[in-house]
């Protein structure tokens, strides 16, 4: 179980679609640039699997670019965060200046 989880883990961190919410114990895999798919089952779970949303098909940033911050939604804790600093979404300023 721990070298899947080091899988998911590595392969988030790669991949500029998906980030982690930054928010302790959530831990829900969240979609940068892309809006998330209905959930399938409404029942409320903690498993780890359900906290993972599934990659739409189509993406709203290019893939040969990195998309810029943005806000991302956590679907588990409906947290707004910040892609770029992973703080609370800041709309009216810079990372740097949200430091």
């Amino acid at each position: 179980l721990k070298n899947i989880y080091f899988l998911l883990f590595s392969e988030v961190e790669l991949d500029k679609f998906r980030t982690w919410c930054p928010k302790a114990g959530c831990e829900t895999i969240c979609l940068v640039g892309q809006q998330p798919q209905q959930p399938q089952n409404s029942s409320s779970s903690n498993s780890s699997s359900d906290r993972i949303v599934q990659l739409s098909p189509t993406p709203v940033v290019s893939s040969s670019s990195l998309p810029t911050p943005c806000a991302v939604h956590c679907p588990t804790c409906r947290e707004d965060f910040c892609s770029g600093c992973k703080k609370a979404w800041h709309p009216t300023m810079s990372c740097e200046e949200n430091t």
